[in-house]
């Protein structure tokens, strides 16, 4: 009971000062004392001012600048997804062309095939001629086998199959001296040879005739000789005509008209088990 009475008289007390305050304040009687308590709180109260000023000022520069950061992280983000989806849409529509290419081509020509993507190029030495077999990703299980010829997308000769495994298969192109092919300038006199790769860098005609008339720009087409190869496939031009290497046979040099350095889709014409007509 004590304790609650000196509690009470500790509250009357205090409500009584600051009425006295609040009175002596609306009487003008503080006014001389609350003059001199705000000359000596006042630059006191300016300094803590200008120093909250100052820490509002930093952090409002932290809190941009961060916001910044996240704003240009977004932006950075978004655009390598552009750039990402734009990739996707162009190597997209890239592969729609070329597969539209060999649909129209083997829709006008009826032939059989099987379309392969290149998984590797393979580099034999590190001589760029010796850069001429690629990997595909077919094989015996695809009904593949050796010596069967590769077109690109317009149905032009890249090279032949030269080496077959359960899923995948080696294709030597046309400047490999492993891709052979008998072959036919269409002149004339309609004369046929043998091409082969030369030094990875040309394809050869040779076994020519030295009677027979070769001209630089006559076309090179398959002979249709072989049974894994059909006639009239395109090769491409004869870039140069050599008469004096032998007394018997000229020889003729081609210009693939594949191109054959950016190929990603290629197809492999499968014969029927009867014999090319």
């Amino acid at each position: 009971m004590t304790q609650n009475w000196l509690k009470n008289k500790r509250l009357t007390t205090l409500a009584a000062i600051f009425g006295l305050l609040i009175f002596f304040h609306w009487t003008g009687l503080l006014s001389p004392l609350e003059s001199w308590l705000s000359r000596f709180i006042s630059p006191v109260a300016v300094r803590f001012y200008d120093w909250g000023a100052d820490i509002n000022r930093v952090y409002t520069k932290v809190t941009a600048k961060e916001d910044n950061q996240t704003a240009l992280d977004e932006l950075t983000r978004q655009n390598a997804e552009l750039l990402r989806d734009a990739a996707e849409l162009r190597e997209t529509r890239a592969e729609n062309d070329i597969l539209r290419q060999y649909l129209n081509f083997f829709t006008a020509n009826h032939y059989d095939y099987r379309l392969a993507d290149v998984v590797a190029r393979e580099v034999v030495e590190q001589s760029a001629s010796q850069r001429n077999k690629l990997i595909i990703n077919r094989g015996f299980k695809d009904g593949l086998r050796e010596n069967l010829a590769v077109v690109n997308s317009l149905g032009l000769v890249v090279g032949r199959l030269t080496r077959v495994k359960e899923s995948l298969s080696e294709v030597s192109l046309l400047v490999d001296p492993a891709c052979r092919l008998a072959v036919s300038v269409q002149s004339e006199n309609g004369v046929s040879g043998l091409a082969d790769g030369e030094s990875g860098l040309t394809v050869k005609i040779s076994f020519i005739p030295q009677t027979v008339k070769v001209a630089v720009d006559q076309l090179v087409v398959t002979a249709g000789l072989e049974n894994d190869v059909p006639g009239g496939l395109v090769i491409g031009r004869v870039s140069q005509v050599d008469q004096a290497s032998n007394e018997l046979w000229q020889e003729a040099v081609v210009e693939p008209a594949a191109d054959l350095d950016n190929l990603k889709i290629v197809a492999v014409i499968v014969p029927p088990l009867q014999l090319w007509p």
